[in-house]
């Protein structure tokens, strides 16, 4: 019996657990079956547990790919918690926003410190989801300064909107309604500067 968010078949997932029907139920090791599937980079938790009298229960949680880290020249998946939890590979989804800015060295040296830049990143792009030009725009890149300052890159042509830090739904917002502006007169910018600390009220753009 397999349950929870599976991308597997069942038979597939009781094949990582090292387990097939037929077995003695009270000869399997669920603990031992549960480190078989946590394996997998996708599969987040993992239970295995008897149920009396004849069922073995599988029950998994998959992770679910949000984004593509960059990290010193190799591509990561991003969970949506932020976790690059594996390598890119061919079949994987690769039609996700990037998060650049993170070297090989920086996230060997501070893993913890570099996943938590890997979430500002994502908090950008889950702001970013909920303002309506994000329907027309699709979020192609979100490049962390080692500063903090924070570009996002957007749309097929590559609009950079340079937020600085937060907060970033009202920047967002403001770049919304500029752009709107614009396109009502058939144009688009190439930049939209939304990083003046001293006055965040303003916005600069610069056209194409």
């Amino acid at each position: 019996d397999v349950t929870g968010t599976p991308r597997r078949a069942p038979d597939q997932l009781s094949k990582q657990a090292g387990v097939k029907v037929g077995d003695n139920l009270f000869a399997v090791d669920t603990e031992v079956a549960e480190r078989r599937l946590l394996e997998d980079p996708w599969i987040a938790s993992a239970k295995v547990e008897r149920r009396i009298p004849a069922t073995l229960a599988i029950h998994v949680e998959e992770r679910e790919a949000q984004a593509i880290a960059s990290i010193g020249g190799s591509l990561y998946l991003v969970s949506r918690e932020g976790e690059p939890f594996k390598q890119a590979e061919d079949g994987d989804p690769r039609d996700l926003p990037v998060i650049s800015g993170i070297t090989g060295d920086d996230f060997a040296r501070d893993r913890v410190r570099q996943v938590d830049r890997i979430r500002v990143g994502m908090q950008v792009l889950r702001q970013y989801a909920r303002v309506p030009m994000s329907k027309v725009h699709a979020p192609q890149e979100v490049n962390l300064g080692p500063d903090g300052d924070v570009v996002l890159t957007i749309g097929k042509s590559g609009i950079a909107l340079h937020l600085g830090k937060g907060p970033w739904r009202s920047k967002l917002l403001m770049a919304w309604r500029v752009m709107g502006s614009l396109a009502a007169k058939g144009r688009l910018p190439r930049i939209v500067f939304l990083d003046n600390r001293a006055h965040p009220e303003r916005v600069v753009v610069r056209m194409k």
